[in-house]
């Protein structure tokens, strides 16, 4: 992580109060047109809605933003790896050039990794030669991790320390299904990127989920489902406010 007095203050943008709120609706491209924003008229919508429930940031696929009505208080996050749906385990593909993200008003770029694909190696070049990019015009890097089934403590911190050294500021993940035996490997250091939980499916066990977070030192939240299909969105906000603030 590459610390700047622009890279800061960009981080800060993209936090509500003191944590990181993020609305992530990227999904589309390798998931298809999934229930909540399977239209223009949907991303909108929700665009909308967290301006109008100050909700930070979104993350959206750099090429859709031009699709969508200019808003002017939610800051972007453009996502500039993507990739078709596919059978195979693949990690997603540069798919923006890091230049064009002042024609967006970019507040701060995505990435995504997969350490589970058979093309790993090419990932970690791509990645690094993004983040090298970022660095110079001072954007902050979103480390999006594809794989959720740690089936370990020890797994789950070496991915997080595969996205420190590859120069990550933020880190979405999901959390090990045993997140108490995380602390007792390696206690999170404030100095490192900052986790934020990822939403993942809309589920029942939400509130847990994000209470173990916090509890093992997450600063933040990057969700979409848990948004945009959820009944009451503005409840879920409410729910991540009451625990993250």
């Amino acid at each position: 992580m590459v610390n700047s007095w622009g890279k800061q203050r960009r981080l800060e943008k993209l936090k509500k109060d003191n944590y990181y709120l993020i609305l992530a609706m990227d999904h589309a491209l390798s998931s298809g047109p999934i229930e909540g924003i399977h239209s223009i008229a949907n991303v909108n919508k929700w665009i909308k809605f967290s301006e109008e429930n100050d909700l930070p940031a979104v993350v959206l696929n750099h090429r859709y933003v031009y699709n969508l009505e200019v808003f002017h208080k939610t800051n972007v996050v453009v996502q500039t790896m993507g990739l078709a749906k596919t059978k195979k385990s693949i990690n997603k593909v540069p798919l923006a050039n890091i230049e064009e993200m002042p024609l967006l008003d970019a507040t701060a770029v995505s990435v995504q990794i997969n350490l589970n694909s058979e093309n790993l190696d090419e990932a970690m070049q791509n990645i690094s030669n993004l983040v090298s990019k970022a660095n110079q015009l001072n954007y902050p890097v979103l480390f999006m991790v594809g794989h959720d089934d740690w089936e370990s403590a020890e797994e789950f911190n070496y991915a997080i320390r595969v996205c420190n050294e590859l120069g990550a500021d933020l880190i979405k993940i999901h959390l090990p299904s045993n997140p108490d035996e995380v602390k007792k490997i390696t206690p999170f250091d404030p100095q490192e990127p900052a986790l934020l939980l990822a939403g993942g499916e809309n589920m029942e066990n939400f509130e847990t989920r994000l209470k173990s977070a916090k509890a093992l030192g997450f600063q933040g939240i990057c969700l979409g489902r848990n948004i945009f299909q959820s009944e009451s969105p503005k409840a879920t906000l409410k729910i991540i406010d009451d625990i993250l603030k």
